[in-house]
C-alpha cells in the first residue's frame, strides 16, 4: 500500500500515477487518490495502488490465475459511471471498474 512498486512489471502492468498537485477527479466509493513519493496514484479503498494491464482489449486478458495475483477493482451490480469511471461487465461474470476505458486491478 502507498507505493507504485509494481509499475512496469512485465512491461504490461501500469500504475495510474499523477505528478504535481493533487488531481481533482471524481472517484467511485471503491477508489481514492493517494499520495506517494513521486506524486499521486489511484488506489482501492484500502490504499492499494490500482494498475491497468496493457494486454487487455475489448475482452479482459487477465483471467483465471492472473486474477488471483491482480484482483480486479470490483464494481457493484447497480454502479453507474462516475466522471471518467465506468463499470464493465466481464465475460467471466465479474463487474469491474474501468478508468478512461482501462480496466483496473
Amino acid at each position: 500500500a502507498g507505493t507504485a512498486a509494481g509499475n512496469g512489471i512485465g512491461g504490461a502492468w501500469h500504475a495510474v500515477v499523477y505528478g504535481g498537485k493533487i488531481p481533482r477527479i471524481p472517484v467511485p466509493p471503491a477508489a481514492k487518490v493517494s499520495r506517494i513519493d513521486t506524486g499521486f496514484v489511484l488506489t482501492n479503498a484500502q490504499g492499494f495502488t490500482l494498475y491497468s494491464f496493457a494486454r487487455d482489449s475489448s475482452k479482459p486478458a487477465c483471467r483465471g490465475e492472473c486474477l488471483e495475483v491482480w484482483p480486479p477493482l470490483l464494481a457493484p451490480a447497480l454502479a453507474l459511471p462516475v466522471g471518467e469511471w465506468s463499470p464493465v461487465d466481464r465475460p467471466d461474470g465479474l463487474r469491474q471498474w474501468a478508468w478512461r476505458g482501462r480496466l483496473l486491478y
